[in-house]
């Protein structure tokens, strides 16, 4: 073990703060910059996060080691649950009452640790750059929906990322796979969708960053139903010199026609279509909608003229209507997704309509619930004379 981001130091344009000097990786030239050095802890919105030392580093590994739960497989390799109960003191976990708050003493506490294995088509050496990119980045960001990560560790051969253990990404709890233990309603779908229009546009509004791969897999749900953007492995900054991604046909109808057919660069257009995707899936109740395909060697959108043709496929949203706040993520959904770049919503839309859509569900008694303060701004898509009959 001879690695750790808690230090200063490190020169190579892909490696973390705080390498060892005595067994250094050759520096290679990238188009990743480190990002200005943090502190150990750092507050954010939700309280004092404090970043794992090397020690615990160490333990975490090395628990990994001797076996982990296995969450899932990635671009870079594994991500493990692992027990961290002993590291001392008690460490944030998305899987307490609140997303950063230690869990009470005795309670089995769990981190999910994220490796570079080398075995994917990236190779050993790009998965290891890309996830010491990943904690720079991550380390950089303070938002309440964007996943926190806690420490980073890297060997020799296979590098490890530490974040909160969250109890199911959005693609299970919008499905209700076997994953996940928890039962939604229409309200926690609209307030995912908020959550994920929140966290997206701090990326591109206040830190100028494109995640480039916005989808259900990539959003994870916390124990007390919050939406957390996380998988940071190919995020750019904005204007930043990138190359495109290798869309192929399996990408056909899930991403922008234009990074397919244009061999255009992701931008904040791009990003918009992404978030309109992920709203469709929520909307219908999957994992993965198709939004476009190709006929007759032309682009035909498959997005339903009403949301009527979408709701038989949620069970959600079957049993709790909420037909004016579902109407009103249904147009923002064809306004991101639509097939022209020039008339997708600029990134202020994804926050204010689904702030509004908030605000529009109602409780069992007939209550309306206004979830936001100022929706003034937002554009009504489902006026009394458009309301959907589910």
């Amino acid at each position: 073990m001879d690695k750790f981001s808690g230090a200063t130091g490190g020169k190579s344009s892909y490696q973390p703060q705080g390498f060892y000097k005595h067994q250094p990786i050759k520096e290679e030239t990238s188009d990743r910059r480190d990002s200005p050095p943090v502190s150990s802890s750092r507050m954010s919105s939700s309280g004092t996060v404090r970043r794992l030392t090397e020690s615990e580093m160490i333990v975490l590994v090395e628990r990994r080691k001797q076996g982990g739960v296995l969450l899932g497989r990635g671009g870079f390799g594994n991500v493990l649950k692992v027990n961290a109960l002993t590291l001392s003191p008690p460490m944030d976990t998305a899987s307490s009452p609140s997303p950063h708050s230690s869990m009470s003493s005795g309670t089995p506490q769990f981190l999910a640790v994220k490796e570079s294995d080398g075995v994917t088509k990236m190779g050993k050496k790009n998965a290891m750059k890309d996830l010491a990119h990943e904690w720079e980045l991550l380390r950089n960001l303070n938002h309440p929906n964007i996943v926190t990560a806690l420490g980073f560790y890297q060997e020799l051969d296979c590098a490890y990322l530490a974040m909160p253990c969250y109890i199911s990404n959005l693609g299970n709890a919008v499905t209700g796979a076997p994953q996940t233990t928890e039962t939604y309603n229409t309200g926690d779908l609209v307030s995912f969708c908020k959550d994920i229009a929140s966290g997206l546009y701090y990326l591109v509004a206040d830190r100028k960053i494109l995640h480039r791969d916005i989808s259900t897999r990539n959003i994870f749900v916390t124990h007390d139903k919050k939406a957390v953007i996380g998988d940071f492995g190919i995020a750019i900054p904005i204007g930043k010199k990138n190359s495109g991604l290798g869309y192929d046909y399996n990408s056909h109808g899930y991403v922008a026609p234009e990074l397919i057919f244009k061999q255009a660069l992701n931008n904040i257009n791009t990003e918009t279509f992404a978030f309109g995707h992920v709203l469709r899936c929520v909307l219908a109740g999957r994992p993965y909608c198709k939004v476009w395909e190709v006929k007759g060697g032309r682009i035909h959108s498959l997005v339903p003229a009403f949301f009527s043709q979408l709701a038989p496929l949620n069970r959600v949203i079957k049993k709790d209507p909420q037909p004016e706040a579902i109407d009103q993520l249904f147009y923002l959904m064809t306004k991101c997704v639509s097939l022209e770049e020039k008339d997708r919503c600029p990134p202020e839309r994804w926050v204010k309509d689904t702030e509004a859509a908030m605000s529009k569900l109602v409780l069992t008694g007939g209550e309306s619930l206004t979830a936001c303060a100022d929706v003034s701004d937002s554009e009504d898509y489902s006026p009394k004379s458009k309301r959907r009959k589910y």
